[in-house]
């Protein structure tokens, strides 16, 4: 199926139970993660899923600073878990080692056709298991952690490409459609492409090349995606999105603390794999240049988006250490154990806040605790038919909450958009007024919008230090009780016991 008419022979040696260990790994790692609550983000695109099969618009029901497609991608485990009456996060996870699977499967057929033998081929399957499960930690399901997987086999079959061989027509539309949606979860990631491309074309200056199955699959993904959103989501195209887009600046954390910590993280593998691409002396597979080529274009995406949360960062560290494993094969015996030897140690430290991340996550540990304490906090306060909010600008103790304890969410989006973007223009003075206004405008209407729902229950985030603002001195409700019709609906509310620090509960009287 993937071998082509001007392919290398193919290693036909089948791996056996050298898949045991790539299999192992990733078995313990989904097992453990499984124990754990899903990431905050991913609940809320599940969530949110839910809304727009249930006859919901994007960029009104669901309003949102990021486009559509993962929403829309949510919808396969959402119906397979009303399908077969299953839990959505199962179905997720399922979904998410689904993808992870096809994705191992096609690369190790790539790789037989590149002739890679079956030692090689079962340490990449082995590396990229444990990077896919375990690697990913608390970002597991997110668009970073999806597009590396859908986008692995396209910079594999260019780096087929790149050395001048063919692939089967209709395997490689597939593996450029699949890419094609991966792209396209973030318009940052268009930088991949255009960096492969490139370099594609100027080893072989062949325009042709434009117009092979991995592209044409990538365009027509792209294109039918952006069709759909004319469709299917123009309010937010047009309205949500160029609104949230005013303040959204003020979820950036750009810092010299921020980048020196990129520059030491990211430093090493990238200078171990300059030094293989050295080394081996033209004999490196253009895999193995073209996944380090995605790496870096992956780095200045994260970089853009200048918020520098771990799963921005992932696709890029993910990329690095695949492209340093292929470029061993290219190194002579002495330095290969040695090159090895330093990047089975940086795979093992880049493991390390993932392990204790899952430590601290599994059911009676602390991180697993205080969303249990919130979950079970929710589900007894809030009856089954009516909603609940949160007051805060992490979409925390929204989500993963309301996925667990199986209530409405009051709120379009996953916590409060503009309130960032308010408290830093205050803080300035009001240095732009027509904007400070715009923002404090939009989020009580949002918040109208939300409080109208009459939730039973309001969290309201009371932290020292709150996502996006610090530790800067701002009271949330002060806020809205600046509005008096704000003021009027929070009379019906009383403060009660809360169930963690760090929150105030509120729940609605029933006589009201």
């Amino acid at each position: 199926m993937f071998r082509g008419q001007k392919s290398k022979p193919q290693a036909t040696d089948r791996l056996g139970w050298l898949t045991l260990p790539p299999i192992l790994a990733a078995f313990i790692s989904l097992f453990l993660l499984s124990r754990t609550f899903l990431n905050h983000d991913v609940a809320w695109v599940l969530y949110g899923s839910g809304i727009l099969l249930d006859g919901g618009w994007f960029g009104s029901d669901i309003v949102e600073s990021n486009p559509p497609l993962i929403w829309w991608i949510s919808h396969v485990p959402n119906l397979a878990s009303r399908l077969l009456g299953i839990p959505v996060e199962h179905a997720f996870r399922t979904f998410i080692t689904l993808i992870a699977a096809l994705t191992l499967i096609v690369s190790d057929r790539l790789l037989r056709v590149a002739n890679y033998d079956r030692v090689w081929r079962a340490i990449f399957l082995l590396v990229c298991a444990t990077l896919f499960t375990l690697g990913a930690y608390r970002d597991f399901g997110q668009r970073e952690h999806v597009t590396v997987m859908l986008s692995l086999p396209y910079i594999l079959a260019a780096g087929i490409r790149y050395d001048g061989f063919s692939l089967n027509r209709r395997a490689a539309i597939l593996i450029g459609l699949l890419a094609g949606i991966g792209i396209a979860l973030k318009p940052y990631f268009g930088l991949v492409p255009l960096l492969v491309e490139a370099a594609l074309l100027v080893r072989q200056r062949r325009l042709a090349l434009l117009w092979r199955g991995e592209a044409l699959g990538a365009v027509v993904a792209i294109a039918a995606y952006a069709v759909a959103i004319m469709i299917l989501a123009r309010e937010w195209l047009f309205e949500a999105a160029p609104a949230i887009f005013k303040a959204y600046w003020a979820f950036e954390e750009a810092s010299l603390v921020h980048n020196s910590k990129i520059a030491v993280l990211f430093a090493v593998p990238l200078f171990m794999g300059l030094a293989a691409l050295v080394i081996s002396r033209k004999r490196f597979s253009g895999m193995s240049l073209l996944a380090l080529l995605a790496s870096v274009a992956f780095l200045l995406a994260a970089v853009i988006q200048a918020k520098y949360y771990s799963y921005h960062l992932y696709p890029a560290y993910t990329f690095v250490l695949i492209a340093n494993v292929l470029l061993l094969r290219g190194v002579d015996r002495t330095i290969r154990i040695v090159q090895g030897s330093l990047l089975a140690l940086v795979v093992a430290a880049s493991l390390v806040t993932p392990i204790l991340w899952l430590m601290a996550s599994q059911p009676g540990k602390p991180l697993y605790m205080r969303t249990a304490k919130v979950v079970a906090f929710v589900e007894d306060m809030v009856p089954a038919n009516e909603p609940y909010l949160a007051i805060a600008t992490h979409p925390f103790p929204g989500f993963p909450v309301a996925v667990y304890a199986d209530r409405h969410w009051s709120s379009t989006s996953n916590s409060r958009i503009f309130l960032p973007a308010v408290i830093k223009l205050r803080e300035n003075g009001a240095q732009d007024p027509a904007l400070l206004a715009f923002v404090e405008r939009s989020e009580r209407a949002a918040m109208a919008r939300d409080i109208a729902e009459k939730p039973a229950l309001v969290l309201v985030d009371v932290a020292k230090v709150r996502h996006a603002i610090g530790a800067r001195q701002f009271d949330h409700l002060e806020f809205y009780l600046e509005d008096e019709a704000f003021r009027e609906s929070w009379k019906n509310y009383e403060q009660v016991p809360s169930p963690v620090p760090g929150l105030d509960a509120y729940v609605r009287r029933e006589d009201q």
